[in-house]
């Protein structure tokens, strides 16, 4: 009876104490210096993958709905603008990244500067699919996406 109650108070008390680092860990993306972190982990993490100039002046996560970049700039692989947004919002379910899914249920850009440019038969954004592609279709690694409205 005693090692009973005493599994159940150790058992409690686990819980409680991931409940309290789950809130900390929330309460902590919601911190300006968690989410300055995340924007120049962001930046740095596109940059070092396409390979080209992007910066993201600043980042607003309201977790697990949406996202606001503020200041986006995008290189092209030439050195170019390709992007320059002001503000950019995504709603999304962000639990939707653990399988590798990306449903965009709405997209709000503000005040943005595109230079698409044709080289012959390829474009200049062209090297953005080329640095995510994985290469196999049915790739575990790949992530769907999907975009309902955009504007």
């Amino acid at each position: 009876m005693k090692n009973r109650r005493t599994l159940q108070i150790a058992g409690l008390s686990i819980l409680g104490l991931l409940l309290l680092l789950l809130l900390a860990v929330l309460l902590l993306l919601y911190s300006p210096a968690a989410q300055r972190s995340v924007a120049q982990y962001g930046s740095r993490y596109l940059a070092d993958k396409l390979r080209t100039r992007v910066e993201i002046g600043s980042l607003r996560l309201h977790f697990p709905d949406h996202l606001v970049l503020e200041k986006v700039f995008l290189g092209d692989d030439s050195g170019d603008t390709l992007a320059r947004l002001e503000y950019l919002k995504v709603e999304m379910d962000m639990w939707d990244l653990l399988q590798n899914r990306v449903v965009v249920r709405s997209l709000l850009v503000s005040d943005a500067h595109l230079r698409l440019i044709q080289h012959g038969d390829r474009w200049n954004y062209t090297f953005i699919s080329e640095a995510f592609n994985t290469g196999s279709s049915g790739s575990s690694s790949s992530i769907q996406v999907d975009v309902k409205d955009a504007e």
